[in-house]
């Protein structure tokens, strides 16, 4: 980790720099360094009576997270062009062959980028939800990144936004001109924060992440003087922030036999679109009196069961 030596920077520069950054320009975003391998097969021997061999490649690049994007939107990712690069770091292998591109209205940004999407995401779930990434201010700050030489993975996977260069800077200067790219991207996330997810969709796509193998996950704290606590992971967090939007609220929900419907669960695939707020406001306000609900909701594997329910099927 010690790559950047001539420019008088190491990773951890990078990454403490990029901090003072984002704080200087108000950027709710973290930085990570993070590596890849993969395996490089040399068979140039073989034409002389040889073997071949096989050497292992690591790259070392950026992930830049950034927080409080809207979460349960169809997942995407906008690339800089990935035609003649690595297989293994082209959009196929972040979709793999399941995967759709859609094309942007410029000829000139669709030259630059491509933008991907989940083969089972509908088009029309692009064009509902999504379709702010495609206008005139969009468009504007994708010629932008043009002219700056954008080169990289813009990943949204349901629930978080991720920037991924294709390399570290290697020196000052080109550090300076990856924080105007981000300055650029952070102009495009505003632009992602005003999209309101769908309701009902943002549901099964965050649900998706809850399966019983998320009980492992949760850990449990023992403040002195304080009652234990459950500490969830950050999924549970999610599909909770989404249940608990003013759509699927009924503040009428102790008049429902949630209890009933509980004991049951394949009821829950019965539910109709009010029932289903009840319920879910019954998940949301429980845990805050019963530390602990959503482990034992997660166990008995009751999203899957939710999500079994026609409303999340189209």
């Amino acid at each position: 980790m010690d790559g950047l030596k001539n420019a008088g920077m190491n990773y951890t520069d990078v990454k403490e720099q990029l901090g003072l950054f984002f704080i200087q320009e108000k950027v709710q975003a973290a930085s990570e360094i993070t590596n890849k391998s993969y395996s490089r097969t040399d068979n140039s021997g073989t034409y002389l009576g040889g073997t071949s061999s096989t050497k292992t490649v690591s790259f070392y690049y950026l992930e830049i997270r950034f927080k409080n994007v809207p979460i349960g939107l169809p997942a995407f990712e906008i690339s800089s062009a990935v035609f003649l690069r690595n297989f293994f770091r082209s959009a196929f292998s972040i979709f793999g062959v399941s995967k759709k591109r859609k094309k942007f209205s410029l000829k000139s940004v669709n030259k630059s980028f491509d933008f991907y999407f989940p083969k089972n995401t509908s088009l029309k779930e692009i064009e509902d939800e999504l379709n702010i990434l495609f206008n005139d201010d969009a468009n504007k700050l994708y010629l932008d990144l043009i002219q700056q030489k954008f080169k990289g993975d813009l990943r949204y996977n349901n629930r978080y936004l991720t920037f991924s260069t294709l390399q570290i800077p290697e020196s000052k200067e080109e550090l300076e001109k990856l924080k105007a790219v981000l300055l650029t991207i952070v102009k495009w996330v505003n632009l992602v924060k005003t999209i309101t997810p769908n309701p009902t969709k943002s549901v099964k796509c965050i649900g998706k992440f809850i399966t019983p193998e998320v009980s492992n996950e949760i850990k449990w704290e023992h403040p002195d003087g304080e009652f234990s606590r459950a500490v969830y992971p950050e999924s549970v967090y999610d599909f909770i922030h989404v249940i608990s939007k003013d759509y699927w609220t009924d503040v009428n929900y102790r008049e429902k036999p949630v209890d009933d419907w509980l004991k049951d669960p394949t009821l829950l695939a019965t539910l109709n679109v009010e029932e289903l707020k009840s319920l879910f406001t019954h998940f949301v306000r429980t845990e805050r009196f019963c530390e602990g609900f959503w482990q034992t909701m997660i166990e008995k594997d009751y999203v899957r069961h939710v999500l079994s329910n026609p409303n999340f099927k189209s």
